[in-house]
Order: structure tokens, then C-alpha cells, then sequence
């Protein structure tokens, strides 16, 4: 937690708040729990370093005033076709939210991975850093990692879903394959793009 902390804090702002989601929900319908890993494994390692990120950067840098929220402020300066383009972007996990919606309470895994989800699109459309840091948009990176564990978390459940336990609909099966594929052919494009773009060199 440490480490993933100090290479890139944006997956710990967005899944240890929603492993304190988790958390408390399992605490509040007694489920099994191990609440000193939660705790001392990961809240206070992560919390930690995130107040000692937060004081370097904000008290004694150049950064501003600090954080602020600031709906779609930063997004829109990127584009003007912000709901089309996280429809596209989310579009193999929202199919998989309808698909598995009445597991989503039940897995804790799935649960877990929609915290994490909605918390880093928060901190994504809601957050920026006021001061010339701004434009950097670095809570951007709190949705595209949230969003990407999403992905893997979703090819994991469907695979064992689909073709392990051998359930589900093969309409079903259509879907989740073609938008994950969609997903996957879009990716390696901009990859491609990043690849022979001057603006990446």
C-alpha cells in the first residue's frame, strides 16, 4: 500500500475509501471480516502517506490553493462531448453492472470494483488542483485506473460466469464479448496513435 502509494496515489484515493465502504457495510450486516487488515494492512499505511503526499505538495509546493471541486470544470476544457464519451469509454462496464446487477451486493469483489468505480469518476468530473497544476488533470488518473481494474474485475467474473460455471444467456455472452472487444480494438488504435503522434514523442 506504501509503495502503490508513492508510485501513484490515485489508486488509493479512490479503493480505500471504497474498501471503508466495503467495510462498514459488512460490519453493519455481520459478515466475516478482517477488520485488523483492514485497518493496520491498509487505511493506515495509505492514509498515511497520502497526508504526508498532501502536506508536501500542497502546504510547502507550488500547487495553490490545494484542491477544489469544480464539476466537469477540467473535462470540458478537453472536450465538449463528456457524456458521449464516457458512455464509450465505461460502455463493456456498464453492460456488466445490468448484466451482473443482482450479484453486485453479494460479491464482494464486484462491490468492491463499483466503489472504487464511482468514487475515481468522481474525483475525476468533480476535482481539480487549483494554480497552474490544473490543466495537468492529475484525478483524471483516479477514474482511468478505477475504470481499468473494473475491466479486468468484470473479464475475470464473466469468464467464470460464462464459460466455467457455464451460465447466463448467449445474448448475454454476445454483448459482454463485442463491447469488451470494441474496448480492446479502440485501445490498441490510440495506442497506435500515441505510437506515431508528434504530441507524444
Amino acid at each position: 500500500m506504501v509503495l502503490s502509494s508513492l508510485i501513484k496515489p490515485n489508486f488509493i484515493l479512490a479503493f480505500v475509501p471504497a474498501l471503508g465502504i466495503l467495510t462498514l457495510y459488512r460490519l453493519l450486516h455481520k459478515q466475516t471480516l478482517d477488520l485488523r487488515l483492514m485497518i493496520f494492512g491498509f487505511a493506515i499505511p495509505s492514509i498515511a502517506v497520502l497526508i504526508w503526499q498532501w502536506a508536501i505538495t500542497y502546504q510547502g509546493g507550488d500547487y495553490g490553493n490545494s484542491i477544489a471541486l469544480a464539476p466537469l470544470a477540467l473535462e470540458s476544457a478537453y472536450s465538449n462531448f463528456l457524456f458521449p464519451k464516457f458512455l464509450l469509454s465505461s460502455l463493456f462496464v456498464l453492460q456488466g453492472l445490468w448484466i451482473f446487477r443482482n450479484a453486485l451486493i453479494k460479491n464482494p469483489i464486484l462491490f468492491l470494483g463499483w466503489m472504487t468505480l464511482l468514487i475515481g469518476v468522481f474525483q475525476n468530473y468533480m476535482l481539480i488542483e487549483n494554480g497552474p497544476e490544473m490543466l495537468s488533470g492529475n484525478f483524471r488518473w483516479s477514474g482511468q485506473i478505477a475504470l481499468f481494474l473494473m475491466v479486468v474485475i468484470l473479464v475475470r467474473h464473466s469468464a467464470r460466469y460464462f464459460i466455467v460455471d457455464n451460465q447466463g444467456k448467449a445474448w448475454q455472452k454476445i454483448m459482454g464479448l463485442g463491447t469488451y472487444l470494441a474496448h480492446l480494438g479502440g485501445g490498441i488504435v490510440y495506442y497506435l496513435y500515441c505510437l506515431t503522434s508528434i504530441h507524444y514523442r
